[in-house]
């Protein structure tokens, strides 16, 4: 019955389910323990986004010039499995990284994190948040992950992605963007502005003027949402 109970609890952890959020960090502090290539990683991934602090005896050459422009913190530390010493560098913190060499360390930080309701991104396996790979183009951003089961197919499938989303989705964007600001003036029924935008969205002639040059393909998204627009009167 025993060894059941202990089975069971791996089982709901594989089936562990995660919801994607995006969430601003601006502000917030993402506290890294290791200045490795790891660390160095996860460092560089969150440093413009959030205020960022390395702990560790010794950092790669990438964290100590980012530390000398100060983008980042870096603490020269000789870590230890104390709550002494860790319980005081993640009080303020809104997530930790523990990305040291020391599976051990790792893990009672990771657990002494998760006793103070701390949310935890640690690269021994995947606990509350894994960090997705990510395509950006402009106001888009995808975020792929195997929920820490394969990260070289997160790779892969981030490669493809970057094959079909080109920079005329940022150009799209823009002109959606642009669009619904002129809409929310001239169409007061929601789903109707709706309606102009989706039909915008899926034009191929818009889609072609892109390619020519942005300005060409808003002065014909411009010209299409009037036309619709004369429609509804």
């Amino acid at each position: 019955m025993e060894k059941m109970q202990k089975d069971n609890k791996g089982n709901e952890e594989k089936e562990k389910d995660y919801v994607p959020l995006m969430i601003s960090l601006s502000g917030k502090n993402v506290v890294i323990f290791g200045g490795g290539e790891v660390a160095e990683r996860k460092a560089l991934r969150f440093m413009d986004s959030s205020n960022v602090i390395v702990y560790s005896p010794t950092f790669t050459e990438a964290l100590e010039k980012a530390n000398e422009e100060k983008k980042l913190k870096a603490v020269s530390l000789s870590l230890k499995t104390s709550k002494e010493q860790v319980e005081p560098i993640i009080s303020d913190a809104f997530l930790v990284i523990p990305a040291t060499s020391d599976t051990k360390l790792n893990s009672f930080i990771t657990d002494l994190a998760k006793q103070k309701n701390i949310l935890v991104n640690s690269v021994d396996g995947a606990n509350e948040v894994v960090i997705p790979s990510t395509v950006k183009m402009g106001g888009l951003t995808i975020a792929i992950s195997s929920k820490g089961l394969s990260p070289a197919a997160t790779k892969l499938a981030r490669m493809r992605i970057e094959t079909v989303i080109t920079k005329d989705f940022e150009y799209m964007i823009e002109i959606q963007n642009e669009l619904r600001t002129y809409l929310k003036e001239k169409v007061d029924d929601q789903k109707q502005r709706q309606k102009i935008i989706w039909e915008i969205l899926k034009s191929e002639e818009i889609w072609n003027e892109i390619k020519v040059s942005k300005e060409s393909a808003t002065k014909k998204a411009f010209e299409k949402a009037e036309r619709m627009i004369k429609d509804l009167s």
